[in-house]
């Protein structure tokens, strides 16, 4: 113990000073000297007690002995410790920008390379490997430097005597680092972000590359906010906590983590400063022009309303009827999803808010899961609005046909007016799932499906007539459909339902379609005749319908009794 008090005193006085009058070009040398420093309490440890340090060199010293460390010569004196923690983090952002510069010079290689040779590769894979979407995590190389640095300043920060310390070092060091992180993949994600008259083989890899990568390091710290590094940190904000009293407000730190963790779980976070103006993020609160229930946005190039924007504008239908996704009564005939809008697909899947309540870097953690949250929702978006645009030409055919329209074509080939807004998809979706990872690929495409699948039953199976010639033709383009969601998951229809519901209806022969409809109507009776009665007797009535025998073998009691009149009706 005298050993380390004096060594403290000669740091204090003679070397330490010594290397803060060298200013900024001594970085290397604090770093140097904290190693020198750590090294030197690892060998006296076995002096103080701890003898099973000597004998494994990996072993931490205990908390009993670090807390007197003669790092408390730096951590005591401000002036030391901001010049130390200056060098860790200058350090720290030297190889992080070597690694965006390198991921930015292959990303503008392979964007180059797109137009001509497909979708491109920028995660540094190799490419026997799964493709992205079937993976857990696949982040670019960068991501995986980034969380490797952040890893080393946690641990570097288990070190500081005490836990007061072990705070003013992370937010000294990583929380800088964390700011050069977001400002970084928000500027790539706005970059890459142009999509108006590009294909989808252009802008994918960079942004779906920064959105894994938001996603891969927000699990990442929180990981690392969860682990043992940090129990002194925790432990003194429990203390804190049970000593104050339950009254007492919130201290302003704690009230920023909960803002912070709010915004993440809802999505709406202001994105950091690097977002460049006119790009909105795409948050519930930020998509309500957007996304009505999930409903899409779409411009034709002579900007005018499409089908899709006139779902969520609540614009007049052919019909002269509104649906239930603008702003005025609703229309029983239409179909809305009982359970989810596109925003809550995906935040339910791919990324959770966080849980563990970190009391650092709480703000940071939260602005990575909004970024990956909200970027998911962007391209999602447009591949929406890619297929609203491209279903302009078909949607005007249906509307405009005395029935639903067949063509010359070969059998069993899709309607030729729909194949533009498939394609898309089809591109769209092979262009993302080389770089994206299992979870984020998997609730895009499931957040795609809703609109596609509300327009399809929407605009199409409930307005347009069909002659038994239309409704084998409108089966076969809703399988076509169908089939460029099927390379991603085993289940492609369970997110067509009622459009597969209403192709069955359509293609039934009158005698099945009027038992479906005497049954439908019976129970539909009985149901009204419970309504406003007791609680119990009216979900009787509708799980009776649920399982009318007919209605589930034929696989339309997803819809309503309404829609499934309604859908009939449109039979010629």
């Amino acid at each position: 113990r005298c050993l380390r008090d004096v060594t403290k005193a000669v740091l204090r006085t003679a070397r330490l000073p010594a290397l803060q009058m060298s200013g900024a070009a001594a970085g290397h040398l604090w770093l140097a000297q904290v190693d020198a420093m750590l090294a030197f309490e690892k060998q006296l440890a076995p002096y103080l007690g701890a003898l099973h340090v000597s004998q494994d060199p990996d072993a931490e010293v205990p908390e009993s002995i670090a807390s007197a460390s003669v790092l408390g010569a730096i951590t005591s004196e401000p002036d030391f410790f901001e010049a130390w923690m200056e060098a860790e983090r200058n350090a720290a952002e030297a190889r992080l920008q070597r690694a965006f510069s390198e991921y930015s010079e292959g990303a503008r290689a392979a964007a180059a390379r797109a137009g001509a040779a497909g979708p491109q590769r920028v995660s540094g894979e190799d490419e026997d490997e799964a493709p992205g979407w079937k993976k857990e995590f696949n982040p670019p190389r960068f991501a995986e430097v980034a969380a490797e640095t952040l890893a080393a300043v946690v641990e570097r920060s288990r070190h500081a005597p005490s836990a007061a310390d072990q705070r003013t070092f992370l937010e000294g060091v990583a929380g800088p680092l964390l700011d050069l992180v977001e400002a970084q993949l928000t500027d790539t994600v706005c970059q890459a972000s142009v999509f108006d008259g590009v294909s989808p083989e252009v802008w994918a890899p960079r942004l779906a590359s920064c959105v894994t990568a938001a996603r891969y390091l927000h699990h990442q710290l929180s990981e690392l906010l969860a682990g043992s590094a940090l129990h002194r940190i925790r432990s003194e904000a429990q203390r804190q906590q049970q000593q104050q009293p339950q009254a007492e407000p919130a201290s302003q730190q704690q009230t920023q983590q909960e803002e912070a963790l709010n915004a993440s779980a809802s999505g709406t976070a202001a994105p950091p400063s690097g977002m460049v103006s006119g790009v909105a993020s795409a948050g519930p609160s930020s998509v309500s022009g957007l996304y009505i229930n999930g409903n899409i946005l779409s411009t034709t190039a002579s900007g005018t309303q499409s089908p899709l924007r006139r779902v969520a504008s609540g614009s007049p239908g052919p019909n002269g009827k509104l649906n239930n996704y603008g702003q005025t009564q609703a229309s029983p005939l239409k179909f809305v999803s009982p359970t989810k809008t596109l925003g809550e697909v995906v935040v339910k899947h791919s990324f959770a808010p966080l849980v563990l309540d970190p009391p650092v870097l709480a703000a940071h953690a939260a602005t990575l899961g909004a970024l990956h949250r909200d970027w998911c929702l962007r391209i999602a978006r447009e591949l929406a609005l890619g297929f609203g645009k491209g279903a302009v030409a078909y949607r005007r055919a249906v509307e405009h046909a005395a029935a639903y329209p067949t063509h010359t074509g070969p059998a069993e080939s899709v309607t030729p007016a729909l194949v533009p807004a498939l394609a898309f998809l089809q591109v769209g979706f092979e262009a993302l799932s080389p770089v994206l990872d299992a979870p984020s690929f998997r609730d895009i495409w499931r957040a795609v499906s809703v609109p596609v699948n509300r327009f399809m039953f929407n605009y199409v199976a409930t307005e347009a007539k069909f002659t038994t010639a239309g409704a084998a033709q409108f089966m076969v383009d809703v399988a076509g459909l169908v089939s460029v969601f099927s390379p991603y998951t085993a289940r492609p229809a369970a997110h067509f339902r009622e459009t597969l519901a209403a192709c069955r209806l359509l293609t039934l022969t009158d005698d099945e379609a009027g038992e479906v409809v005497r049954r439908t109507s019976s129970l539909a009776v009985l149901a009204r005749s419970q309504a406003g009665g007791p609680a119990a007797a009216t979900a009787a009535a509708a799980a009776a319908f649920k399982k009318e025998p007919l209605l589930l073998q034929l696989g339309v009691s997803c819809l309503t009794p309404q829609q499934i009149v309604a859908v009939i009706e449109r039979r010629l």
